[in-house]
């Protein structure tokens, strides 16, 4: 190509809150030990949040090449689920969490979303905090 492969990107939010910051703390310890996460640098993508009424992590870019593969960096950076699932389920009830995902792509009928998981108070709680415009705004 003359100018270069021209990839078709989305705007992407995805978000994790937590109960208490020392959940979230635990979760990122595991979660930033995983070999992928580090060979990858995907603690690098996440912003963390310990100051709010809800600590919370959330990853949000735009014009991003977005293909969640099964070995792709996408499903590296939201394996985070699965870490704090295993917690969970160790330690039950107690230990709550809550996701929000959200994707669109350029073309306006490319929406996906939302998707979510976890207590209604913390997937409320990132869900009222982000606007999408057919860009994303985000209130934290």
């Amino acid at each position: 190509m003359l100018f270069g492969e021209i990839t078709y990107t989305s705007d992407v939010f995805f978000g994790v809150a937590f109960r208490n910051a020392e959940a979230m703390r635990e979760v990122l310890a595991v979660y930033a030990m995983d070999p992928l996460v580090q060979k990858l640098n995907i603690m690098s993508k996440w912003t963390l949040r310990f100051d709010g009424e809800v600590p919370l992590m959330f990853y949000k870019e735009e014009g991003v090449s977005w293909h969640a593969g099964p070995k792709s960096w996408e499903r590296v950076l939201m394996s985070i689920r699965e870490t704090a699932g295993v917690f969970r389920k160790e330690r039950g009830s107690d230990f709550d969490y809550g996701c929000y995902l959200f994707r669109f792509g350029e073309n306006y009928d490319d929406v996906d979303g939302p998707h979510y998981e976890g207590p209604t108070d913390l997937v409320s709680y990132l869900s009222e905090k982000v606007t999408f415009n057919r860009s994303i705004e985000v209130d934290l």
